[in-house]
């Protein structure tokens, strides 16, 4: 590569690549289209080109150094021909016969994990927010807001937003279980305050909320919303269907599992978003995982912060999520929405308090269907089991490992 032989920004298409042209580069004669104009030397252009090859993408079953080339920084694919071969040349020269990165027969693919800290990053935050502090925390905030921050221009690989509006008529299940079916009736008397959410003030911490925060849990169907509920053998469950009374806005997590990074590889911050994207992906599965009993005042710490931010300080405010129900093995989806999109139409008055009454101000979100009221009675529960053996020794290697002499 030649530092006398010039290319300008017109002839790159990676946006990133133009804007340092631009800032780097003066004015000569484009070599590759004769225009005078903001040009780096082509030597100059290959060592960026190398040093975004040499961090991002390693051998594996994809496409050859040109193709990449020409994908990545935008080239015509004679001048990203030119550029690989010659970057090819210099590294052999280099290595002195030894094999170079340009070398490999199979090809080259995208490293997905850059600098390899995508599964710290969850257990980092929990630990952060579980041991040191829950409120005003300013790690756990800023972690919080360089993964939730661009929500709102995140897009699928089918080009769909992740953040779902949800319009109105739109429903969600609920159901409670009780003893005996006599029982049922003392519900199906006033329906809309038994079945939707606690009043504010009462009720026990949840996945997405704190003790006392009252939001709405749901499912789309009805053996789902069941299943969450994990009624014994030989109760009734009561269920009905709620459905919005106005627009919603909520974080679909099947969408973000397909979310993508739309990085350019010659941005410093390629990394960082990558590494975002993947986190993202994973994120759902995450918020999803199961919570033994008497784990849940730590093991929902997690959750419950992130719910509290992406509804009071994320941009825009999100009004729920939509997540995969554990109960179901992931086949079913829940809903919750959160404390300011849960009010009911009919729900109980707020927990007593001393002092002035209270007043709920939330708008009225949900309405109860009432012809969707059903009794279900539970007659037997089946479960999705993983059986294996284990052999003594394990068992003995175990206990040396962790009740050693």
């Amino acid at each position: 590569m030649s530092s006398d032989v010039f290319c300008c920004y017109a002839c790159v298409g990676d946006a990133f690549l133009k804007a340092r042209i631009k800032a780097e580069g003066g004015t000569e004669t484009c070599e590759q289209c004769g225009e005078d104009r903001e040009s780096v030397s082509e030597f100059d252009l290959g060592q960026w080109i190398e040093e975004a090859l040499e961090a991002h993408f390693e051998p594996g079953d994809g496409d050859d150094i040109p193709s990449i080339i020409e994908d990545i920084a935008g080239l015509q694919p004679e001048f990203a021909q030119q550029i690989a071969d010659e970057l090819g040349s210099l590294a052999g020269y280099v290595a002195s016969g030894g094999e170079t990165f340009y070398d490999s027969d199979e090809g080259y693919v995208a490293i997905q994990n850059p600098s390899g800290v995508r599964d710290r990053q969850w257990e980092t935050f929990s630990l952060s927010v579980r041991s040191r502090a829950r409120f005003f925390n300013r790690e756990a905030e800023e972690w919080l807001a360089k993964i939730f921050g661009p929500l709102s221009e995140d897009r699928t690989w089918r080009g769909e937003a992740v953040i779902k509006t949800c319009d109105i008529g739109t429903g969600f299940y609920r159901a409670r279980h009780v003893p005996t079916e006599a029982k049922a009736y003392i519900i199906l008397r006033s329906p809309a305050a038994q079945l939707g959410p606690l009043p504010n003030g009462a009720g026990s911490a949840g996945r997405m909320n704190a003790a006392g925060v009252s939001v709405f849990y749901g499912a789309f169907d009805v053996e789902t919303c069941v299943a969450e509920i994990r009624p014994p053998v030989g109760s009734t469950v009561v269920s009905a269907r709620f459905e919005l009374q106005r627009p919603l806005q909520l974080l679909d997590f099947d969408l973000l599992e397909m979310v993508i990074a739309k990085a350019s590889h010659f941005d410093p911050d390629y990394a960082m978003k990558m590494e975002r994207a993947l986190f993202l992906r994973a994120f759902g599965r995450r918020i999803a995982e199961p919570v033994m009993p008497g784990e849940e005042g730590f093991g929902y710490l997690a959750t419950q912060i992130i719910a509290d931010y992406l509804a009071q300080r994320a941009d825009p405010l999100l009004d729920g999520m939509i997540y995969r129900s554990t109960q179901t093995g992931g086949k079913g989806r829940n809903v919750v929405l959160f404390n300011h999109a849960s009010r009911v139409i009919g729900d109980p008055k707020p927990a007593p308090s001393i002092g002035p009454a209270v007043v709920d101000t939330r708008p009225e979100t949900l309405a109860l269907v009432s012809d969707s009221i059903e009794i279900t009675d539970i007659r037997a529960v089946t479960y999705d089991q993983l059986r294996r053996s284990v052999e003594i020794w394990e068992i003995e290697l175990e206990d040396r490992e962790h009740y050693p002499d």
